[in-house]
């Protein structure tokens, strides 16, 4: 939590999962509230968008659990509902570069280094090859829109848990080369097994990053 300071005291759940609706379904039962089909079916939407279907390497055994049981409150099967929720997600039709590429793009910084990291996840290789199309052109513009000097963005395939990362900027190549052990091939970098971006990614460019900072210093 690092070192946070506050006036008064403040209540907390800090627990890790994959979804924070796997806590909100505690909470419900800590309360013995009947969760409403409605709501149910909301949750168990978060938790698979959040653990890309159970295969997220930040899915938990609780995660899974929760997610079964919202699935039947809700009477849905959890994989084909999530086969129907990314496609929906991967649809582009009538969506310009810039509404896909902000729909899930973070900036992060390491000492004087700020970049950003996106990602898209798709069911179908061809609604991920059309979404590489459509955003690669712009990153350029989306990284100075944001005053970057450097972005990557991940397209990941939910069955196959692999990501295209596809970059832009001055060292990104290199940096990604470097962090994933990986030779990139037309400005895409193929990461196998690579799909959380909390747990995969950005540790590994902040590594390479700080390496790289050392090694000039």
């Amino acid at each position: 939590m690092a070192n946070i300071e506050t006036s008064n005291p403040v209540y907390f759940r800090n627990v890790p999962v994959g979804c924070t609706c796997t806590i909100i379904y505690d909470i419900f039962e800590e309360n013995g509230i009947e969760i409403p089909a409605n709501i149910a079916g909301i949750m168990m939407s978060a938790i698979l968008s959040d653990t890309l279907c159970f295969r997220s390497p930040t899915c938990t055994p609780r995660d899974v659990f929760v997610g079964k049981k919202l699935a039947e409150i809700c009477g849905e099967d959890c994989e084909e509902f999530a086969d129907q929720m990314f496609d929906a997600g991967a649809d582009l039709t009538g969506r310009t570069a810039d509404e896909v590429f902000n729909s899930d793009f973070k900036v992060f910084s390491r000492g004087n280094v700020r970049f950003g990291v996106g990602q898209g996840s798709f069911m179908t290789e061809a609604s991920r090859k059309a979404a590489e199309a459509l955003v690669g052109p712009y990153l350029e513009d989306g990284a100075k829109n944001n005053e970057l000097p450097m972005v990557f963005y991940l397209f990941t395939d939910v069955k196959t848990q692999t990501s295209d990362m596809l970059y832009w900027g001055a060292a990104a190549e290199e940096i990604a080369a470097k962090a994933f052990n990986v030779t990139p091939e037309d400005g895409i970098a193929v990461l196998k097994g690579v799909v959380s971006r909390k747990k995969q990614v950005i540790p590994a460019l902040m590594t390479t990053l700080q390496r790289m900072q050392e090694e000039q210093e």
